[in-house]
């Protein structure tokens, strides 16, 4: 497994500090602009080392590094932000003069050499750092990882300051329980009463014009290294690799776990473990390839259109083009990943090649054919869209009056005594009796017709024996009826407390620590390729890497 990392690592910073990068993000950084942070300047040197630290801080805490993980891009990951974020903290770490003594850093690295089960801090070099880091930049990252801990707990200190006591009360209002009804009223039920009129549909179609527009779409020529190409050669150099596979399965089992393997043990998973890494040497071997075409490319003075198709023909490669589509839905005939879509759409005429690309079975490399406009199109190529559109907001049209008529005679029939069961049976919908739920339910077992979110809202603002406004939803609405609070559990609420105020400390000194951050970032960031005035969140501050024993 490590073999297969360090191979893949080699290549992904070839191509991030290379000519190629023309095919990447087109950062300032990676071009050596690096700005300053609170007016001292950011150094080529001190950009990487970061750089290096979030990459690594990134495998810690997922098992994959990120340039291997399809998964990166969709958690919102951004290497360059995250390095900025790092820097300005490592700084103010300094400010608030927190050191990291050598012997700390240490018991984190040993930590990590444990977790990984590397003997000696050499073989770990050797199996997981190479070349991402050395011993050296293991020993930075311990030290400022430690280090932006402590500044957390600092700057953070403020959030944790609750009492017994508030906890108590927070607790309370968090878990107190309700028990509820409703009546839902259903707007298929209304869908007979509908009256359609060609006047109407034209009408709709041209208020609405804006629904029916046909997104952008791009049409992309590409070449796909295909890892059944290379899985003889992989399977050479993997023997050649890796000289001790019973360790390497047994590695690759304890960072994915056992619930990845369904609870197999290890010794029923083995020819899979070794499917997995015969095929990450292929995937390795394409890639290789593929950025050897856009070094290639790269190396052109004025890149067109014709250049992928001309460069493929040369060497014999197949070039296929894709169905015209739009950013949300990607090409139907391409098991692809969503970065081949995002990448398709930076496409330009001056910047029409992009890659490599990594897939399931596969690398790919792309190319610009065409940009289609967005329009808007005739209302007979979208008239059934329309119809049904129109018989959609019509029913609920007429569900929403009878709901909201129903709401409104509700108060009388409670006060008189009735029971809003047979009140709402009586109006001919539906009546639900809820699961009893808390502003901290995460869902209503017994009712998944809205969000829980909606009926909480609507449930904590009733007292008791009071009935709700109608609540519109998509598909018809509802009207929820408070029977009673529940009351708590003080056994319970006892057991919970401890828990329950780490959990509330915790998420305090988050609170404090990020919108102190967010000022910090909002002047010490503005001189750099960021620039941006209040960047997002970072969730839970630099918490998550393993502390030392």
């Amino acid at each position: 497994m490590w073999g297969v990392i360090i191979t893949l690592t080699i290549v992904s910073f070839v191509v991030f500090f290379s000519p190629s990068a023309r095919f990447g993000n087109g950062d300032d950084a990676s071009a050596g602009n690096f700005g300053s942070i609170n007016g001292q300047v950011v150094t080529r040197q001190a950009y990487l080392n970061a750089l290096r630290e979030v990459n690594f801080r990134y495998f810690l805490n997922r098992g994959v590094w990120p340039d291997r993980d399809p998964q990166a891009k969709q958690s919102n990951f951004n290497p360059e932000r995250e390095v900025y974020y790092r820097l300005l903290l490592t700084q103010k770490a300094q400010d608030f003069g927190i050191q990291v003594s050598t012997d700390t850093a240490a018991q984190l690295a040993m930590n990590i050499m444990r977790q990984a089960g590397a003997p000696s801090l050499q073989v770990l070099e050797a199996r997981l750092l190479q070349p991402y880091l050395t011993i050296l930049d293991l020993e930075r990252f311990a030290k400022n990882e430690i280090a932006l801990q402590q500044l957390v707990a600092t700057v953070g200190l403020p959030g944790t300051l609750f009492t017994p006591q508030e906890a108590r009360l927070l607790y309370q209002f968090d878990n107190q329980e309700v028990s509820a009804q409703l009546a839902f009223v259903a707007a298929s039920n209304y869908l007979a009463n509908v009256v359609v009129t060609p006047a109407a549909l034209d009408q709709l179609f041209t208020n609405r014009a804006e629904s029916y527009r046909v997104p952008a779409q791009v049409q992309v020529n590409y070449i796909k290294y295909e890892i059944t190409n290379y899985w003889p050669l992989a399977l050479e150099v993997m023997n050649g690799r890796i000289t001790n596979f019973p360790a390497v399965y047994e590695a690759v089992y304890e960072q994915r776990g056992s619930n990845y393997f369904k609870g197999q043990p290890l010794t029923e998973v083995t020819n899979q473990i070794h499917t997995d890494l015969h095929r990450n040497f292929a995937l390795d071997l394409a890639r290789t390839n593929a950025v050897g075409l856009l070094y290639e490319l790269s190396e052109l003075e004025v890149l067109t259109l014709t250049n992928l198709p001309a460069s493929a023909s040369a060497k014999g490669l197949a070039l296929k083009t894709t169905t015209p589509f739009d950013n949300a839905s990607g090409p139907r005939e391409l098991n692809v990943p969503e970065l081949f879509v995002q990448k398709a759409f930076t496409l330009t005429e001056k910047e029409p090649v992009g890659g490599p690309i990594i897939a399931e079975d596969g690398v790919y490399v792309i190319g610009l054919a065409r940009s289609l406009e967005s329009y808007i199109p005739p209302f007979a190529s979208v008239s059934n869209r329309v119809r049904n559109d129109f018989f959609s907001l019509e029913s609920n049209r007429l569900a929403r009056q009878a709901g909201e008529a129903f709401a409104q005679s509700l108060a009388a029939g409670l006060a008189s005594g009735k029971d809003f069961s047979k009140l709402t049976r009586d109006a001919g919908f539906r009546w639900f009796p809820l699961d009893a739920f808390s502003r901290s339910s995460r869902a209503i077992t017994n009712f998944n017709l809205a969000p829980v979110g909606l009926l909480q809202e609507a449930a904590f603002k009733l007292p008791p024996g009071k009935a709700s406004e109608f609540v519109p939803l998509t598909y018809g609405g509802l009207v929820l009826y408070v029977k009673e609070l529940l009351p708590l559990s003080e056994t319970q609420m006892q057991a919970a407390m401890p828990r329950f105020l780490a959990a509330l400390r915790q998420n305090g000194q988050s609170e404090a620590f990020n919108s102190w951050f967010r000022k910090q970032a909002d002047t010490g960031l503005r001189d750099t390729p960021l620039n941006r005035a209040t960047p997002p969140t970072i969730s839970g501050g630099p918490r998550s890497t393993p502390r030392p024993k």
